[in-house]
């Protein structure tokens, strides 16, 4: 009215011009037909869209008009020829030079960040890598907090939604949905009312449907308001609908992985639990018919009884080699990546020893023809697990061709470089053709095997690169394949900067004695000086055994290239001749390059070492001796009582079949509120605590026993260690075993943290606690 006013009013008399009386009945017809847009579509593109289009389409426009103007007044004037061939190349080219001309107008209105139609459209290709990646990338543009898609079938409130959007209603808008209950009046109000409820209660404030193969709605897009409670406009959800029609395969074929992910975990995980009660049936059978330890049967048993050992040995190698296996498919399906603090120092030749001895061979013929030449030995940082995935892998694929090939045979040696270290493996099987050669690595690329999966050497590249080093093939068709796995050198960046401070610490004043031949000794002698070790060195026995009669001995080390008469000798101190405390001294096996025979018999010796001029290398290695608990006396676990929670029955009697072999008192909680109740009432040495309990996991229950002033030992038992375990365990927990538990590493880590003299402390404690209540 007050425009109308003006421009028929004031403009025409004051200024005397009346050239401008059509622009009020224009802008009544213009309002006529905005009005009547609103009342079909209820919403509006944006200003500066609508804009954009239109420069754009008459910019096109005007380029063809410019063209036709040039060549008809130069060339071909009215022609109908010229005509018919101009609206020819206008209907093949109209969409291309739109687009081009759009690329700027485009620039020109929006900038370079570009306008929001084709950004939204663009995130597709954030949807190819995930359907997180898409949605950050929507609430990004849409400028929202929260987006969501969720499975239309996983949620009984959206019934309302489904019946809805059957109606071919492509989108809906809150906002529209208020007016709707505000303005009009009919009978299918009270479905718009629970709409406006749903959409409430999910803080939405758009939902668009996302249709699947059968134009059946699987998902809902749901997102909240924008920031400054501003509009959706036509072109954002127009583009929003041509996005999702393209991005619904990835988002279904994504949720298929995912229950596929979760399927593998869940029968994973059933699967664990089988194995457990099988492992410990077999410590059952182990403890009552053998009860031996070591793995070393008793001479007398006969040549049956022995083969049945021999086998039950077998079979327990391999419920935990399956058990460990599982716990890396159950991190691949999680999406975990290989975590580095799992990674600790190791020498290569004896994991590779150890990865051989428990690998399950068809026979002894195959075993025969593997050859392992660990000379050059090094150390590297690794999870010892994961290695023994890899030595796995290459070992099996060389095994598989042993009855093909009866002559072909699998060695592996060691070399060490100046700048890396190498794990050589070499078949001289049927070896790998020049063309498949560069796929080998590749996931699902399988050559010459009917039944492999295509993933064992592609993950083994994955395990070597997050080891810092890699892996390459070599390979003459017919003739051998050659791995060479590189690691990178360990150096002082990779020895924690209080090595030598804690190993002064835990070694001080400590007695040695070093039988050997003068060389090893002599070298032995300087590097265990220095950490103020007492050290007398000995060549021969009868020495040696006037110095343990006579003196206090912490722990002896033993040259494995002396005489065997030597080695007959030494071990008359295990016979008890010489006094129960020098029968408990702590053996360690010392073998150098040149020594032949470097196995030692574990029912001798507690833990062993290679000679090295490195006192890196050298301080590594004891470290490992004394984290291991190999340097502490033997017996001194007897009698120690041990707390362990867990929830599974099975778990507790496993770690109760390996506890009870040490002399080790096991105490049993299943729940976090019974070991509460048990820590309290009897002060256990060390407590196993499982991480992953109902109502009351693990780490709370460590937290409450901390805020108590409660220093015992805390080892958590759990089957996964991803940074955010690992995070919680360094705060609270003392250290970590992994699910499934091996008896060896269990008792290590006990021998660790039950010092005799803590141990010592915590009996005065108990008795303390005792006479009190008494």
């Amino acid at each position: 009215m007050i425009t109308t006013l003006i421009v028929h009013s004031f403009v025409p008399f004051a200024i005397g011009d009346f050239s401008l009386a059509w622009l009020p009945p224009t802008l009544a017809i213009f309002e006529t037909l905005l009005i009547g847009y609103a009342l079909l579509f209820n919403r509006f593109y944006s200003l500066r869209y609508i804009i954009f289009q239109c420069v754009s389409i008459l910019s096109n426009l005007f380029l063809y008009l410019l063209t036709y103007s040039f060549f008809s007044t130069l060339f071909f004037g009215n022609d109908p020829l010229f005509i018919i061939l101009l609206i020819a190349l206008v209907g093949f080219s109209w969409q291309l030079s739109l687009a081009q001309i759009k690329r700027g107008v485009n620039r020109l209105f929006y900038g370079k960040d570009g306008n929001p139609s084709e950004n939204i459209q663009n995130v597709i290709f954030h949807f190819q890598h995930s359907t997180e990646h898409g949605i950050i990338r929507l609430n990004e543009l849409l400028n929202t907090k929260r987006g969501q898609i969720l499975n239309i079938n996983s949620y009984s409130e959206f019934a309302a939604f489904k019946k809805y959007f059957a109606g071919n209603y492509s989108v809906l808008v809150k906002d529209e949905l208020e007016f709707q209950i505000q303005y009009e009046t009919h009978t299918g109000l009270s479905n718009i009312r629970q709409l406006k409820q749903d959409m409430d209660a999910n803080n939405s404030a758009l939902v668009l449907p996302i249709v699947g193969l059968n134009s059946d709605i699987t998902h809902l897009f749901m997102v909240s308001k924008k920031d400054h409670n501003s509009l959706f406009s036509s072109e954002e959800i127009e583009a929003l609908q041509v996005l999702f029609e393209q991005a619904n395969q990835y988002i279904r074929s994504e949720e298929q992985v995912r229950k596929s992910q979760v399927l593998a975990g869940s029968i994973a995980h059933e699967i664990r639990n089988p194995l457990s009660k099988i492992q410990y049936h077999f410590e059952r059978i182990d403890t009552d018919l053998f009860n031996v330890s070591n793995n070393s049967v008793h001479p007398f048993l006969n040549e049956q009884m022995k083969d049945f050992y021999k086998e039950l040995t077998e079979s327990k190698k391999a419920v935990q080699l399956g058990s460990r296996f599982i716990d890396i498919i159950i991190d691949e399906i999680k999406g975990n990546s290989i975590n580095p603090q799992t990674f600790s120092a190791h020498s290569a030749s004896r994991l590779i020893e150890q990865a051989l001895n428990e690998y399950g061979f068809a026979g002894d013929s195959h075993q025969a023809r593997v050859i392992a030449n660990t000379q050059n030995d090094f150390q590297f940082l690794v999870n010892e697990t994961l290695f023994s995935f890899v030595i796995f892998n290459l070992v099996k694929n060389a095994v598989y061709y042993f009855s093909q090939y009866p002559l072909s045979t699998l060695s592996i040696h060691l070399e060490c470089g100046e700048l890396e270290n190498y794990i050589i493996v070499t078949d001289t099987g049927p070896g790998i053709a020049d063309n498949a050669i560069p796929h080998i690595f590749d996931e699902f690329y399988t050559s010459g095997k009917s039944n492999g999966t295509g993933l064992g050497l592609a993950y083994c590249r994955r395990v070597m690169n997050a080891f810092g080093g890699n892996i390459h093939c070599q390979s003459k068709y017919g003739s051998y394949t050659r791995f060479r796995l590189t690691f990178p050198i360990i150096n002082e960046e990779h020895i924690p900067e209080n090595l030598f401070k804690e190993l002064k610490e835990a070694l001080t004043g400590k007695q040695v004695l070093v039988m050997g031949q003068k060389e090893n000794t002599t070298l032995i002698s300087s590097l265990l000086s220095g950490f103020n070790i007492l050290v007398s060195t000995f060549d021969n026995w009868e020495s040696a055994a006037k110095h343990i009669v006579n003196n206090k001995v912490d722990f002896a080390i033993y040259d494995l290239s002396l005489s065997p008469t030597q080695f007959e000798a030494f071990k008359n101190i295990r016979s008890g001749d010489f006094g129960s405390n020098v029968q408990k001294i702590p053996l360690i096996a010392l073998s150098c390059e040149n020594t032949k025979n470097t196995h030692f018999d574990t029912n001798i010796f507690q833990g062993d070492f290679k000679v090295s001029d490195s006192p890196m290398l050298f301080a590594q290695s004891l470290k490992l001796l004394v984290d291991s608990g190999s340097l502490k006396p033997l017996g001194h676990l007897i009698g120690k009582r041990v707390l362990v929670v867990d929830d599974m029955q099975v778990n507790r009697m496993l770690v109760q079949s390996y506890l009870t072999k040490e002399g080790i008192i096991v105490l049993q909680a299943n729940s976090g509120n019974d070991a509460l109740c048990i820590v309290e009432q009897e002060l256990p040495d060390l407590i196993l605590m499982d991480i992953h309990m109902p109502e009351m996991d693990g780490l709370e229950v460590t937290q409450i026993l901390r805020q108590k002033g409660c220093n015992i030992p805390i080892i958590a038992l759990s089957g996964e260690y991803c940074n955010k375990v690992t995070k919680d365990i360094n705060q609270y927990m003392n250290d970590h075993l992994m699910k499934p538990i091996i008896r060896q590493q269990l008792i290590q880590k006990l021998q660790y943290w039950i010092p005799e003299s803590e141990a010592k402390e915590m009996i005065v404690k108990r008795d303390d606690c005792i006479n009190h209540s008494i």
